[in-house]
Order: structure tokens, then sequence, then C-alpha cells
């Protein structure tokens, strides 16, 4: 799988609804055969870096009480992505989680504006 090919996971899921990263990873695990979680981790945490940085998704504070996911700042979710814990199955009722921004669905979904 290529880095191309995680971003388009990543895209993927987060116009579906907002993912946990560790819901990326496994993704993109089953299609990797072979690779381990951290090399795994790794091309994701760059891939949603990237994105973020292009606009087209963002990391929020999900909270499923209130099914509302709070968005991060770029430089909150740089500090997020390199936290160990953020790859872990979640241990507290929120966690982060990637949602895609409406260029990220125009983009995914092939729609220009």
């Amino acid at each position: 799988m290529s880095n191309q090919e995680v971003a388009f996971e990543i895209l993927s899921s987060a116009t579906e609804d907002w993912h946990a990263l560790w819901e990326i990873v496994s993704t993109c695990e089953r299609i990797l055969s072979g690779a381990d979680k951290e090399a795994v981790e790794e091309v994701v945490r760059q891939e949603v870096l990237r994105l973020i940085a292009e606009g087209l998704v963002y990391l929020c504070e999900f909270t499923p009480q209130a099914n509302e996911c709070a968005p991060y700042s770029a430089t909150e979710a740089e500090v997020v992505l390199n936290d160990p814990r953020t790859w872990q199955l979640p241990t507290s009722h929120t966690h982060p989680r990637v949602g895609a921004t409406d260029a990220g669905m125009s983009e995914y979904f092939g729609e220009s504006h």
C-alpha cells in the first residue's frame, strides 16, 4: 500500500463519519498484510498531518454521549497525533477521531466548486 492509498483510506473513512485512528490503522493493516503496526501507524500519522495541512480532514475530540466532535487546531492535532495513546483502543469516553472537511468531501466525491 502506498502513502496515496493510505491517504485515500483516511479520506474515505472521514467522509463516512468520524473515525478513530485505531480503526483506520486496523483497516490499513489488513490491506498491508505483513507490515508491523508501528510502521502502519507512522504512515497514517504522516498522511493525517498532510491531509490536515491540505484542509481535507480535521482531527477532533469525540464525545459519544453528546455525539459531538470538537475540532483541534492544527498545532493541537500534531501533539495528539504524536501521543502513543492516540493509537490505542480508547480507555475513556472521549477520544480523537478524523472527519472530512467540506473540501475533503468535494475531493473524495469528485465535486468541484
